[in-house]
């Protein structure tokens, strides 16, 4: 699949050129590991105090990073793209399928932790006779 898509994709390059964001790549990074880390433990419950104290504080590196870009000459994303309904269509995909893989490994664990009974087949996780 990668050599065919080599084959029809040209190269992309920024027609801007210019040095990377470095401080907008900084706060991008800050703003997305606190609102993974209000995620991850939110599916316990999303009105816990923790998980709300960090969805509230991921807005702080999200503005400082909408600000960083807004004046940058070469942003790591361009807000325009947000204005593109593809776009947000593929963020919200990529949201969606990160809290499934979540939801389906905590589902696991939650199965596993399920007592199997005394006379359950050794094949179904029980003891042998």
């Amino acid at each position: 699949m990668v050599a065919a898509a080599a084959r029809v994709l040209g190269e992309s390059k920024s027609p801007r050129g210019g040095p990377p964001d470095p401080p907008g790549a900084l706060a991008l990074g800050a703003a997305l590991a606190t609102l993974l880390s209000a995620l991850t433990p939110g599916l316990d419950g999303w009105l816990r105090a923790p998980v709300v104290s960090l969805a509230v504080a991921a807005v702080v590196p999200a503005a400082v990073f909408a600000r960083i870009e807004r004046r940058s000459t070469t942003p790591v994303i361009g807000l325009s793209l947000l204005r593109r309904p593809l776009f947000l269509a593929s963020i919200a995909g990529a949201l969606f399928t990160g809290l499934g893989a979540i939801g389906l490994i905590r589902s696991r664990n939650v199965v596993r932790a399920v007592p199997v009974p005394e006379r359950t087949p050794a094949a179904f996780g029980g003891r042998p006779a």
